[in-house]
């Protein structure tokens, strides 16, 4: 089972409603994207095990999007942390020397992350110089066909020769060969994307084509369109435009500025939705401790 937990939705400053940009994925490890003032704490409010953390992933050097990795860190340290951690960042990214169980790696745009069952990519997004989106791809998964099953007999097999077919390609029964192809397709399983800071952008259209899961920054209403040009983030409608060119299934709004009220968001939301002709019950204003469950 795959677990998406948002364990803080908001962006700049902190406040009381809202924690500072992190993302987590559970899947037999924990996977962070970005680390921002304090994760720690909501790590442990969220019931997300930081022991079992295996990497992190930081789009950039904004200090709301990094400043929870020291603390982080210490702790591990404390605890005599006996594994090794990934941290992927962006060029000019300094690592105090004290944490020698880090793996730092510099991020470019490509395939990143390496799992057996899932990849991950990193791509750019229009904010900074060096700042990056990141794309989670599980591996489409072979299932078998009821029906082929039964019309071939096999329903009743053991399930040893199941697990020997799907290693090997093919067993034979009652003297005839079966072939895996034959009684199995490949589901498409989950993918997801999450932007961190941007403005209205194609390369993330490009990346986010077809998701699960669009993970959009949202920092403004369109009142102040002309802040987010100045400060190269989104407006509410430029994350629905996003999805809508995308085709991603669920689009949740991150980032969110702390000047608007609830009201207000979900007024533009509105407005949008029908605007751009998308299910408004298809976008997810994210709030702390926000989850998703998917199957593998």
């Amino acid at each position: 089972m795959i677990r998406i937990v948002l364990i803080g939705s908001g962006g700049t400053i902190p406040s009381i409603q809202r924690a500072m940009p992190c993302l987590a994925m559970k899947y037999d490890k924990v996977f962070l994207f970005d680390i921002g003032e304090g994760t720690q704490r909501e790590l442990i409010r969220h019931k997300v095990p930081f022991g079992s953390i295996d990497s992190i992933f930081i789009s950039h050097l904004h200090l709301d999007h990094f400043l929870g990795l020291y603390g982080l860190l210490e702790t591990l340290r404390l605890n005599d942390f006996k594994g090794k951690l990934n941290v992927f960042a962006p060029k000019g990214f300094k690592l105090i020397k004290r944490f020698d169980f880090v793996d730092l790696k510099l991020l470019e745009e490509g395939k990143i992350y390496f799992h057996k069952d899932f990849e991950i990519s990193a791509f750019k997004t229009n904010h900074e110089e060096s700042s990056f989106g990141f794309k989670v791809e599980f591996r489409p998964k072979r299932v078998f066909m009821k029906e082929k099953l039964k019309a071939l007999s096999l329903e009743n097999i053991p399930g040893l020769m199941f697990k020997k077919l799907l290693e090997k390609g093919k067993i034979i029964v009652s003297d005839k060969i079966i072939r895996l192809e034959e009684v199995t397709q490949l589901r498409k399983s989950f993918s997801m994307v999450y932007t961190s800071d941007t403005q209205y952008s194609d390369n993330v259209i490009t990346h986010s084509k077809d998701v699960d899961l669009l993970f959009h920054e949202a920092t403004y209403l369109s009142k102040d369109k002309h802040l987010a040009l100045e400060r190269k983030h989104s407006t509410i409608k430029d994350a629905l435009e996003v999805f809508q060119k995308s085709n991603a299934k669920k689009l949740v709004l991150v980032h969110i500025s702390n000047r608007y009220l609830e009201k207000e968001i979900k007024d533009e939301i509105c407005r949008f939705s029908k605007e751009l002709k998308i299910s408004e019950s298809d976008v997810i204003i994210g709030y702390d401790g926000l989850t998703f469950y998917y199957k593998h």
